[in-house]
């Protein structure tokens, strides 16, 4: 099959993750309790920009939290997705996030004492759940011929993580599938080329494939089908597999489900870093609630569109010497609670 390439990443300067970061406390920072940070961005421009945030609690938090459209376009290079959103009566949530090389920022660390859960259950559960985003991914790239690179390179960049859960598990070996990524995307960097991209999707392809055909023969388990990965997801089957346990997979369940509950109450249409499908539906507010907080969305979208149509006002004079400039110079190492 012939693969389009479209939206070739180009390599920005590292500076800009922080850039944004600042630029997006700058926005928030009154509606937010903690922020973090997560991921590597060894190869600026191929990485996304990836955040956490723990909200106040506020009856239009939502409004004033998104990332997606509000940061000036110079960002949207290493902008791909919407910030992450765990409440703090959800914090518990994050047992069950492995965040890669999480990176406090900003307030209190309300999960600096939060252990991790490496079971072989947890494991388990989330590997299936990725290979299944994946193969969906797969197919959906086989329909289309269509490679979006910028966004595709990340995903083939998570793969590794799945390959590495599974040698953990004892169930593979991991067979270099990072290093082959980095090395496509090192030579990527170097000299932005739509067949490196072509070449990086035939390596995920085979190692999504192995994984899943792994999966399949190792639990007897169809990773295409919602239904039966859904049914691992929630706890409702055990699976053949020593040390895991049906009980850690249904607590993981109802704490998960709690936590998507809790955003659809909160009014969150973002934040959610599992699949929603492979979780019971939330129940839904209101139709008045669901039209009430509508019409504060839409003015809010009315309202950002009107000011960013506005003409930039006239720069400051320079500020003296030894004086701190206005703003919120430092923000993003700020500890202490906000006042």
């Amino acid at each position: 099959m012939a693969l389009h390439v479209e939206n070739l990443p180009l390599p920005v300067d590292r500076s800009l993750y922080q850039e944004a970061i600042d630029t997006y406390l700058e926005l928030s920072h009154r509606h937010i309790e903690a922020l973090y940070v997560f991921g590597t961005n060894h190869y600026p421009g191929l990485s996304d920009l990836d955040i956490l945030v723990v909200p106040r609690n506020g009856y239009l938090e939502p409004l004033n939290l998104h990332l997606k459209g509000r940061l000036p376009p110079r960002f949207d290079a290493i902008i791909e997705h919407e910030v992450f959103v765990v409440p703090q009566s959800q914090l518990r949530a994050c047992r069950y996030m492995r965040w890669a090389d999480l990176r406090h920022a900003y307030g209190p660390d309300v999960l600096g004492s939060l252990a991790g859960d490496s079971s072989p259950t947890t494991s388990l559960s989330e590997t299936l759940e990725f290979v299944h985003n994946k193969l969906g991914f797969l197919d959906n790239l086989r329909r289309t011929g269509v490679l979006n690179a910028a966004s595709c390179i990340r995903l083939f960049n998570s793969q590794r993580y799945n390959v590495h859960w599974l040698a953990e598990l004892g169930l593979m070996e991991e067979n270099g599938y990072g290093a082959a990524i980095d090395a496509l995307r090192a030579r990527l960097v170097e000299a932005p080329d739509p067949n490196l991209v072509v070449e990086m999707y035939r390596v995920f392809e085979k190692a999504v494939t192995s994984c899943a055909r792994l999966l399949q023969s190792r639990l007897d388990l169809d990773l295409n089908s919602v239904g039966q990965v859904a049914a691992v997801s929630q706890g409702r089957v055990t699976l053949p597999f020593d040390g895991y346990r049906i009980g850690d997979a249904r607590e993981r369940a109802e704490i998960l489900t709690s936590y998507l509950q809790d955003l659809v109450r909160r009014n969150y249409w973002y934040g959610f870093p599992f699949l929603t499908r492979l979780f019971p539906p939330p129940r839904r507010n209101s139709a008045l609630e669901q039209a009430l907080f509508r019409a504060f969305r839409w003015g809010a979208r009315r309202a950002r569109r009107l000011r960013s149509a506005q003409p930039p006002l006239p720069a400051s004079p320079p500020a003296a010497s030894g004086s701190r400039a206005p703003g919120l110079q430092g923000l993003a190492t700020r500890t202490d609670p906000i006042a």
